[in-house]
């Protein structure tokens, strides 16, 4: 046989033999988004057994990341010990503790009761001290710092009554400062920045007051799809710009949204909502059927916080 020939069938065999020990790269838009929003609702309808399903199939397509509001982490181990699957439970809160997540936040998840009865809760509360020391070794401060300057920035403009002039002047300083962070850092994820207080160190609100939104949203799109941003980036930005031309849509929106992403809109408030699915989908928003039933089993189950 050809030695050359022989090479290239070599090069092929352990090409395909790479690809099956590490896997197709996942696409969290594709594989992984819409099944843990889907979990999260069946885990709020009860519906448990395809909750654990769905959330199963979604870390066994990517790794898993554990997103404010959804805990998917937290969640698995409910699940599991639910299911008899103790070892498992713990093992998953483990994990989530190994990544700076807070006990005392653990803590104070009302579901997470069920697992309070076992020993190995107060093992991995004794354990969680010297996770969170090692983490906060790991914590970038300097970004966070950086954060914290444009958000002085972005608060001066909001409080103040610039001219147009000078509020320019801002804007532009904000956008630079996201652009250096994202170019240089990536997305300030609490891996990055830590978990406390986390929401106060967010790119979100300076995002929309960006102006070049067309190159932003293709960054941004590129983390999402790495699991290394949230997919509402995109859509705090957009949407900020209701009043304004939106490139995507090539409209002049007239107050209309194009993600639906503030709590109170609706369907009136969307432009060409029939395909508003499509658009969220594709930045890895929750379809807008599942939207709504959030919101609605949300407003029944804490009817105080919506009154």
């Amino acid at each position: 046989m050809n030695s050359r020939y022989l090479l290239f069938l070599v090069t092929i065999v352990c090409a395909s033999n790479l690809k099956i020990s590490f896997g197709q790269e996942c696409n969290y838009i594709t594989d992984y988004y819409q099944l843990v929003y889907e979990a999260q609702v069946d885990f709020l309808e009860e519906n448990f057994e395809e909750a654990y399903r769905k959330l199963k199939e979604a870390e066994s397509n990517c790794k898993l990341i554990n997103q404010e509001g959804i805990d998917e982490f937290i969640k698995l181990a409910v699940l599991s010990e639910k299911f008899g699957k103790t070892e498992e439970a713990f093992d998953y809160l483990d994990r989530l503790l190994r990544m700076g997540f807070p006990f005392e936040k653990l803590s104070s998840r009302s579901y997470s009761e069920s697992l309070k009865k076992y020993q190995e809760w107060n093992l991995l509360k004794d354990k969680s001290i010297e996770y969170q020391r090692l983490f906060n070794k790991k914590i970038n401060y300097e970004l966070r710092d950086e954060i914290i300057n444009l958000y002085k920035r972005y608060n001066e403009l909001m409080e103040a009554r610039y001219p147009s002039s000078i509020a320019a002047v801002y804007d532009d300083y904000i956008e630079q400062g996201i652009k250096k962070i994202l170019r240089t850092k990536g997305y300030p994820l609490p891996n990055l920045i830590g978990h406390e207080n986390a929401g106060d160190y967010d790119l979100g609100l300076l995002l929309t007051r960006a102006k070049d939104t067309g190159y932003l949203k293709q960054v941004l799109l590129g983390y999402v799809k790495r699991g290394k941003a949230p997919p509402s980036s995109i859509a705090l930005m957009i949407d900020a710009k209701r009043s304004q031309y939106d490139a995507d849509s090539k409209q002049f929106l007239k107050g209309k949204s194009i993600y639906g992403i503030a709590h109170n809109d609706d369907s009136t408030d969307i432009w060409d909502f029939k395909n508003v699915d499509k658009r969220r989908v594709s930045i890895g928003l929750s379809s807008w059927k599942l939207r709504t039933r959030l919101k609605d089993l949300y407003r029944k189950l804490y009817p105080s916080f919506y009154e």
